[in-house]
């Protein structure tokens, strides 16, 4: 893929630093298991909301950019939520919080019907929700800026000096 444009600056999937606070938008999973229901042909209620999250990705644009200058490291979750995370360390690592991840709701039921967890669910990959390392001084103006276009920022780790990803 290619992109002509105008930036800011460019904001990297390394550089994440001890002390930071990982973060993320949105609700996580409900792609996966939208994958999930076309792949496994599960009749789930609410199935068809998680088919079309899954089907036409809505990528964090007007996120990135109104935070873009606040941060230290991103990527999308295309790849699951602990790949994600292990990209954004560069020299450190990172504890996450399994309790404070935001999930979409009806994941649950796909989860339950192939024996996965939500964080399963949300480790897969497909979401394009924005996975971020934010210095802690700088996450209440992050989460104000993303939460005025309409999303949600949910501290879910922070990021250590262990080069590890641990749960």
């Amino acid at each position: 893929g290619s992109a002509v444009g105008h930036s800011r600056g460019l904001v990297s999937r390394r550089g994440a630093m001890p002390s930071d606070v990982l973060a993320v938008t949105g609700l996580l999973g409900a792609s996966a298991a939208g994958y999930l229901i076309l792949k496994q042909g599960l009749r789930v209620q609410g199935g068809g909301k998680l088919v079309k999250l899954f089907s036409y990705p809505l990528p964090r644009l007007k996120q990135m950019h109104a935070i873009s200058r606040l941060v230290h490291s991103a990527t999308d979750l295309s790849d699951g939520l602990v790949i994600g995370a292990y990209n954004l360390c560069a020299g450190c690592g990172v504890v996450i919080d399994e309790r404070l991840v935001p999930y979409a709701s009806g994941i649950d039921f796909v989860g339950t019907k192939l024996g996965k967890s939500n964080f399963e669910l949300a480790s897969i990959g497909c979401d394009y929700e924005l996975l971020l390392s934010i210095p802690r001084e700088k996450f209440s103006e992050a989460k104000k800026l993303v939460e005025k276009t309409g999303c949600s920022l949910t501290e879910i780790g922070v990021f250590s000096n262990e080069k590890k990803v641990v749960l």
